[in-house]
């Protein structure tokens, strides 16, 4: 249950302000007490469940439905619980009193988070709280929906009905809370005050005092790096597509450590980290070798279904990459332990597709056609409906991949100077072609075995004839994007104009007076003042080590969301980068791809996110 928090922005002199707040602690006590006599939630839920609706013309409840969305849409996504939002209206009662500005939760199918118009008015119409707020609350309802209700959310978990677990349930929601407030894009560390944390928890009359302040420090440092948790997980994601995949795997390590909330399963984390590792072992999985194939088939991958948003925590595990092993072997341990990963994320929650559909890949690599084929099946069965048409013709693409690796089991490919045995072969081949079309890759496997040898390349890029229709990007369109990074010394410079938004040191050290973390390794983002964050500037530079044997990185990430005209388009960057590579879908429908555009002047590798035939961010890594 959340209860609203003393305002600290303006009138904090405002007498009647004052009187306001100590009335609304009085009510909240009042309601809790009230509330002790309807022990049975049930009733309580029944209550809200026939208490009158908010008008939905209203602005407000408009603007409540708005922030629900986006704060729903991800977290049904990734867990697959479906919830549903209720506004109350002012008239609401409960017992004949007005409800406070709280949100509750209540068992159900789906289960129901019910909002009274007192908070909606708070926040959207004498605008005393910010939204952030709103968007917390609901996000620590979403919490409660994981932790404490039953899938199909009709139930309470027996779990979570134990003595004592009352203030973890509540710690644990909290940090839910802010994460899902980071991922829609609000602002947790604009919460983080300690006034306005402290009348929060102070309005929860429930909690004693000692429990009070213990929570508060955690939530304080939950809502102060969560944003933080958040980029580290999505540069991690974009490096990977870049092929830079050591360095992903080092910054999924390091979120563990930078956030500081405990016993919350990062499910989406352990799902990145393994499909980080499904890449790095995919170009020596055992299945090629066991395949025996007289052609190169190291570039057919699997298309990993990453989750577009991280979630949750998980307890460090140190991550450590075995140099010793051949190439094959060394894939085959990072596949098994990718498998790992996937069985914690399925444990913490991840939704049945994305674990389905990630064990089929992993199968896949390890030449286990029967459990892959087993495992893909699953994931089709799971799937969110609608599935995203690019959802889809990934998992179509691994379909195909998947029937090529069963043939094989049971039709192992004869050495080719065995003329008539080989012929006989790629004419039983030739019939999975129709099925190979969902994957160009695939096609241009058969046509080389068809011939016996030879090369194996991935589908052309789109003709010159159809990239010249398309305009060549103007200097000006590229301009917030190629800033001058080579005047830029320290982690934590900003290009000229710009702002340093964020900061997060990986060593813990402290400068020389013992003042603050040292800035020598870390990551640095740095925003123009005006560009709502759709520009960045992202530094990294994480130390070398010896054991494991890591080498010293020093990058720079440039990141433009939304990019207008021209390079809005996905077109213009298929026509006019060499080769934009399909890399990973995730649940949502976005496609990654990477490629190289050196002639229309990007210094370096590009990652696209796209969606539909629009790209909605562009990612430019300057080494």
């Amino acid at each position: 249950m959340e209860l609203l928090p003393e305002s600290t922005d303006n009138n904090e002199g405002d007498a009647m302000s004052r009187m306001d707040g100590l009335w609304l602690v009085l009510l909240l006590v009042l309601t809790f007490l009230s509330s002790s006599a309807l022990a049975d939630e049930a009733a309580w839920c029944e209550a809200l469940a026939d208490a009158p609706r908010a008008a939905s013309a209203d602005p407000g409840v408009k603007r409540t439905l708005e922030i629900w969305e986006r704060m729903n849409k991800p977290f049904n996504a990734v867990f697959g619980r479906s919830t549903a939002l209720t506004v109350l209206s002012g008239q609401a009662r409960i017992r004949d009193r007005p409800l406070p500005p709280n949100a509750y939760l209540c068992p159900g199918a789906p289960a129901t988070i019910f909002v009274p118009q007192s908070l909606i008015d708070l926040v959207a119409v004498k605008k005393k709280y910010p939204e952030d707020f709103l968007a917390f609350v609901l996000g620590h309802e979403l919490g409660h929906r994981f932790n404490d209700l039953s899938l199909d959310g009709s139930t309470r978990l027996k779990a979570f009905a134990r003595p004592g677990r009352g203030l973890e349930d509540e710690e644990l929601a909290d940090r839910i809370g802010a994460f899902h407030a980071a991922i829609a894009g609000f602002s947790p560390r604009r919460l983080a005050r300690e006034e306005t944390i402290g009348a929060f928890l102070t309005a929860e009359a429930e909690w004693r005092a000692a429990q009070t302040a213990s929570r508060k420090t955690n939530l304080l440092q939950t809502l102060e790096t969560f944003e933080a948790y958040e980029e580290l997980y999505q540069t991690a994601l974009t490096l990977a597509f870049a092929d830079q995949r050591e360095i992903a795997l080092r910054l999924l390590a390091w979120v563990d450590e930078v956030v500081q909330g405990r016993g919350v399963p990062l499910a989406e984390v352990k799902l990145a980290r393994a499909h980080v590792l499904m890449m790095d072992a995919a170009p020596f999985a055992p299945w090629m070798q066991e395949a025996r194939l007289p052609v190169d088939v190291s570039q057919l991958r699997c298309l990993p279904v990453y989750a577009e948003h991280t979630a949750l925590w998980e307890e460090p595990k140190y991550f450590g990459r075995t140099r010793a092993l051949g190439p094959i072997e060394r894939a085959r341990q990072q596949l098994l332990e990718a498998r790992t990963h996937v069985q914690f994320a399925a444990a913490a929650g991840m939704d049945k597709f994305s674990v389905a559909a990630a064990q089929s890949c992993i199968s896949f690599y390890l030449s286990e056609a029967a459990d892959a084929k087993r495992w893909l099946a699953e994931s089709l069965n799971a799937a969110p409906s609608p599935l995203a048409e690019t959802v889809r013709a990934a998992m179509e693409s691994n379909q195909a991949l998947t029937t090529f690796l069963s043939f094989l089991s049971r039709h192992p490919a004869p050495a080719v100077e065995e003329r008539d045995a080989y012929a006989k072969w790629t004419r039983l081949l030739a019939k999975l072609k129709p099925e190979a079309v969902a994957n160009p890759q695939l096609l241009g496997t058969f046509d080389a075995l068809a011939r016996g040898a030879g090369d194996v390349s991935e589908s052309a890029p789109a003709s010159a004839s159809t990239c010249r229709e398309k305009p060549v990007a103007r200097a000006s369109d590229l301009t917030p994007m190629l800033v001058d990074t080579r005047r830029l010394r320290g982690l934590s410079d900003c290009p000229t104009g710009w702002k340093l938004d964020l900061f997060v040191s990986f060593d813990g050290k402290t400068d020389e007076a013992g003042r603050a973390p040292s800035r020598e390794y870390g990551m640095a983002v740095c925003v123009p003042p005006d560009s709502g964050g759709e520009r960045k500037l992202i530094s990294l530079r994480l130390h070398d080590t010896s054991s494991p044997s890591y080498r010293m990185v020093d990058l720079r990430l440039l990141q433009l969301d939304n990019p207008p005209g021209v390079l809005g388009e996905e077109a213009f960057w298929r026509c006019h980068c060499d080769r934009m590579e399909k890399r990973g879908v995730s649940g949502q429908g976005r496609i990654a791809y990477f490629g190289r555009c050196w002639e229309i002047g990007l210094p370096g590798d590009v990652v696209l996110l796209a969606d539909g035939q629009r790209v909605v961010q562009v990612n430019v890594l300057i080494e």
